[in-house]
């Protein structure tokens, strides 16, 4: 992939060490954390397919500006967010 950017002028740089955890071991050195379940993997993106799809359901009505539905990986958080047009309240 990135032989294939390179090609295309494209310099990509990517920093393999997770930002939301404290003590962040590096991606390509944590071997700690290197289990792999297929079947729990597939449960747990099945989950996270089902859980979009409600949201976007409640979204479907909302006629405002709106965000696709996200994933944070860090915090395992699905949000989608709705914009009315309103100003927020100051903090």
């Amino acid at each position: 992939m990135f032989e294939a950017l390179a090609s295309l002028g494209i310099a990509v740089e990517i920093n393999p060490v997770p930002q939301e955890v404290a003590a962040a071991v590096s991606f390509d050195r944590d071997y700690a954390h290197c289990s792999y379940d297929p079947h729990y993997a597939n449960r747990f993106w099945r989950i996270l397919v089902s859980s979009a799809k409600v949201l976007q359901r409640f979204r479907a009505r909302f006629t405002g500006k709106c965000s696709p539905v996200h994933f944070f990986w860090g915090s395992f958080d699905l949000a989608c967010t709705r914009f009315s047009g309103r100003l927020a309240p100051a903090p």
